[in-house]
């Protein structure tokens, strides 16, 4: 697979638990100059513009902020199925590939059909993301403050 896609770099924002053992496996596999491990990231969208897509392999998922701020660049989005918020947006939405289930293997799926599909820089207008943009969100949050008077 490795020789389709020899361009690939992956860039592993964040750290957790399976860090140091993705670390071995990635030395073990020779992959150290595909790889690279940046930890915490205090403000992920500044590896947007150079991004090819964006991967949320989370196992479980509150409110996807990352995947969000993703979409609101534009980057296409490969995710599993962590929350119920990622199911209801993802699905049949253009740019968006969604994993049949929170796997390593389903997201290695999903993965590598957006990679095949994609052509370099390519970026999507993502509809989904509208309901979170500021003005939306600050408006929903009154009309919710106000439903809430009017009941008492």
């Amino acid at each position: 697979m490795r020789e389709h896609f020899a361009h690939c770099r992956l860039v592993i924002a964040g750290s957790g638990p399976e860090e140091a053992a993705l670390k071995v496996l990635t030395r073990q596999l020779g992959l150290l100059s595909a790889v690279s491990f940046a930890g915490y990231v205090d403000d992920p969208a500044t590896y947007f513009p150079g991004a090819s897509l964006f991967v949320l392999s989370s196992r479980y998922e509150g409110m996807p902020n990352a995947l969000l701020e993703a979409a609101a660049g534009g980057l296409p989005i490969v995710a599993s199925p962590a929350s119920d918020g990622i199911r209801d947006l993802l699905p049949g939405q253009s740019g968006t590939w969604l994993a049949s289930e929170v796997s390593a293997e389903a997201l290695a799926e999903v993965l590598l059909a957006a990679l095949t599909s994609l052509e370099p820089s390519q970026r999507f207008q993502h509809a989904f993301i509208d309901d979170f943009r500021f003005d939306r969100a600050i408006r929903a949050d009154e009309d919710l403050i106000d439903a809430t008077m009017a009941e008492r």
